[in-house]
């Protein structure tokens, strides 16, 4: 817990100097400080630029692991990077971390290349994956399996039952037909 001395002469000079070592909980705790009854005791632009302050420094972002979008026009190709989350999707990134070949090859793979290393020491640091990087790592096996992937697999497996039954059919059909031909003459 953080406590600050308020008196009016040294209150600027105090936050001033105090906002460059704030950690999440020390801000949640100054939000609560400052929305309470005494907020009305200090004059409006201090109490203004405080707010403001902590909302900057709240809402400046964190470090996301995601896919960044590359390739051509109908071949896409990603990279799998470490980037602030407030910058866009393409734009500049802190590190490359992996690739991602969505297209399959002649061989009927989706290439993926990760490297495992430089993931733990960005999770180490704080950094969020997106859903379609959990889904990647998931399937790597750094993670568990994205509940997704695992309904997704079970939907296919019910199509293909469905598709390998209706193409049963036809053929017990024509045996069926056959042998009542086979029978009538």
């Amino acid at each position: 817990m953080v406590h600050l001395k308020f008196d009016s002469t040294s209150f600027f000079l105090q936050i001033c100097l105090f906002l460059g070592n704030l950690d999440q909980c020390s801000l949640f705790s100054m939000i609560f400080i400052f929305s309470s009854q005494g907020m009305g005791t200090y004059p409006f632009p201090c109490s203004a630029l405080l707010a403001s302050q902590l909302l900057k420094r709240y809402y400046g972002g964190h470090v996301a692991i995601r896919l960044a979008l590359g390739g051509c026009a109908n071949r896409p190709f990603y990279r799998v990077v470490a980037a602030h989350n407030k910058r866009a999707r393409d734009g500049k990134f802190l590190e490359q971390l992996g690739t991602y070949d969505p297209m399959p090859n002649i061989y009927n793979e989706k290439l993926v290349s990760l490297n495992i290393e430089k993931i733990k020491y960005w999770i180490g640091c704080g950094a969020h994956t997106t859903k379609p990087v959990a889904k990647l790592l998931g399937l790597a096996g750094f993670f568990p399996l994205h509940p997704m992937t695992i309904t997704n697999a079970e939907r296919l497996k019910k199509e293909r039952e469905k598709q390998s039954h209706v193409e049963e059919q036809p053929t017990t059909d024509s045996k069926e037909e056959d042998s009542v031909e086979a029978a009538n003459n």
